[in-house]
């Protein structure tokens, strides 16, 4: 009777935990550092436990110097395969060094290795959102690294002189006075006035995300930013690019990417659809989707069929199913 009444204690246990797991979203999280050139990043493994998983996707998140948050929707993939985000040396919860030599492109390159190496990711999918993520994606993929199933350019901006027109295209459609106070402030260089910031914030809620409010990974990621890291590689104003990221263009060399490509925008995107179709022409096998609904974040304004999408490009290039995708120790 003792043994019966137990056994019952337990199923019950058992099934309540089920049902507690499936109404929180319940998955495997994995935190830690990696040390990388300059200090320490912080990453976020979900999914992951079953080390026979699909190939995992490494994110790459976008900025420069905005940390993973506003990513997070994408945890839904880890449904079948683990996701794994870090935040940039600089911003979120990684270190936050002092030294402004550190914020170059080459060291960003070398950093998103470092990651690899050091979480042991023998084969992956590289997820990179917006132009600066973008520049990383594209860079390291120029040197031809191993294991890389695919990548999904999220918002690309491969050429800084192309996203630039874009903007200021984007910029004539607000309102006059906001058009002037944009160019007067960073004219002036007075982007910390109160003018410049309300202009900004209009033009985010048009052309990153037109969600209202804009939802909670958002606002983390913004709270979280790496101002120093912004300034240092995009510039002090928000609409021309005057820091180590002036003049950047590699459309030029696209075609030596090879490996299958996923591009992604929204109708409303700060890199243009126009912009995004030219550049898929560029790659030697690559496919465009627009998101009519959504600016530049259509992982949160339209999540369920952005994520469908993702899903499907990533199955068709993930043909492996029962394999260990991370080194063994």
């Amino acid at each position: 009777m003792i043994k019966s009444v137990t056994r019952s204690l337990m199923c019950a246990i058992l099934l309540l935990s089920a049902v507690g797991c499936a109404a929180t979203g319940a998955r495997n999280i994995r935190e830690g550092y990696v040390n990388v050139t300059g200090g320490r990043v912080w990453y976020r493994m979900v999914g992951g436990d079953n080390r026979y998983a699909r190939t995992p996707v490494l994110v790459v998140h976008g900025g420069p110097g905005i940390p993973h948050d506003y990513l997070t929707s994408l945890d839904a993939l880890a449904e079948e395969r683990p996701v794994i985000y870090y935040d940039q040396l600089g911003c979120g919860r990684s270190d936050r060094p002092t030294d402004d030599s550190l914020w170059t492109i080459a060291r960003s390159v070398s950093e998103l290795q470092q990651v690899r190496d050091a979480l042991k990711l023998k084969e992956v999918m590289i997820y990179a959102h917006s132009m600066w993520g973008s520049v990383v994606g594209t860079e390291y993929m120029l040197q031809q690294p191993d294991g890389v199933r695919g990548v999904i350019f999220a918002g690309p901006g491969f050429s800084v002189p192309r996203f630039e027109q874009d903007l200021q295209r984007l910029v004539t459609q607000l309102p006059v006075q906001m058009q002037q106070a944009i160019r007067l402030h960073e004219r002036e260089g007075t982007t910390d006035s109160p003018e410049y910031r309300q202009a900004v914030e209009l033009f985010g809620h048009r052309y990153i995300c037109r969600l209202e409010p804009w939802p909670k990974p958002v606002m983390d990621a913004r709270n979280g930013m790496g101002k120093e890291v912004y300034r240092a590689l995009h510039g002090p104003g928000e609409f021309a690019v005057t820091g180590r990221l002036h003049g950047y263009d590699r459309t030029a060399v696209l075609n030596r990417i090879q490996e299958p490509v996923l591009l992604t925008c929204g109708k409303y995107d700060v890199s243009s659809p126009e912009a995004a179709l030219y550049y898929a022409s560029l790659f030697p096998h690559a496919r465009l989707q627009v998101y009519v609904k959504s600016a530049d974040m259509p992982h949160l304004e339209e999540t369920e069929q952005y994520l469908a999408d993702l899903r499907k490009f990533i199955n068709e290039n993930d043909p492996h199913r029962e394999k260990e995708f991370f080194e063994t120790q």
